[in-house]
């Protein structure tokens, strides 16, 4: 479970890596700006409250600015983005409250997502197949040394109990909570303790799915839900909304 304070937070950070990234350029398609913009806010290269200036944009992406403006306009919709009529857009931020709020129902919805895992696994050669491949590369991550490595694996570990769980209802509700949470806890992950503890209950849940215990996985995701939003929510101010 994770306790351990989040470290302090730099708010630039996402900024910084998206300039030492080499830019890619996309097709100028609205569904590839649209999945290039929400992959950026996902893995932290743009923070909540980044402002997203259509000039820059349209530059960085090689679109024009009616396919950025269709995107943000999708990105709305999903909540990851607002728009103020003179303001311009920026990254949505989530007040503390409703972040709390989240968290308090994703822990029972993923709890629950893992005790169907748990229950169906066993009986499935193909899910017991890639939850051990995804043990195997988390085991293997060097956690001081690739902190993107550990986003991707975070996420695919969380898709994957959703998928294995086998419930669409769960499979369209978490991943709208999981969102916003999975961009604020980007830069908890940045310290290799706190991604340490992260992996360990990966695999604590994993292997509980393998093993059929569906009480243990249930109550390890709980655990790990409840340690994401200790941290999440000893954030700044600047990452939330007033």
């Amino acid at each position: 479970m994770l306790e351990q304070p989040c470290p302090a937070s730099d708010p630039h950070k996402g900024e910084a890596i998206i300039r030492s990234e080499r830019v890619r350029r996309p097709r100028g398609s609205v569904v590839n700006v649209v999945n290039r913009i929400r992959a950026d806010i996902f893995e932290g290269r743009m923070t909540p409250g980044h402002r997203l200036v259509e000039s820059e944009l349209t530059s960085a992406l090689n679109v024009s600015r009616s396919t950025i403006r269709e995107a943000l306009n999708r990105l709305v919709a999903e909540g990851l983005v607002q728009i103020e009529p003179n303001r311009g857009a920026w990254v949505r931020r989530t007040s503390r409250q409703a972040m709390r709020q989240m968290f308090a129902v994703r822990e029972l919805l993923e709890g629950q997502a893992a005790r169907e895992m748990a229950e169906k696994a066993p009986g499935s050669p193909q899910a017991i197949a890639r939850l051990r491949h995804i043990r195997a590369i988390e085991a293997a991550l060097d956690l001081k040394a690739d902190a993107l490595a550990f986003m991707a694996a975070n996420k695919e570990f969380h898709t994957a109990v959703l998928e294995l769980s086998g419930n669409e209802v769960l499979q369209h509700l978490v991943p709208q909570l999981q969102f916003p949470q999975f961009r604020a806890a980007f830069f908890c992950f940045f310290s290799p303790r706190i991604s340490e503890q992260s992996m360990v209950d990966h695999l604590a849940i994993i292997d509980a799915a393998i093993e059929g215990d569906a009480d243990r996985a249930q109550d390890a995701m709980r655990a790990h839900v409840r340690g994401t939003a200790n941290l999440v929510l000893t954030m700044g101010d600047e990452f939330f909304a007033p």
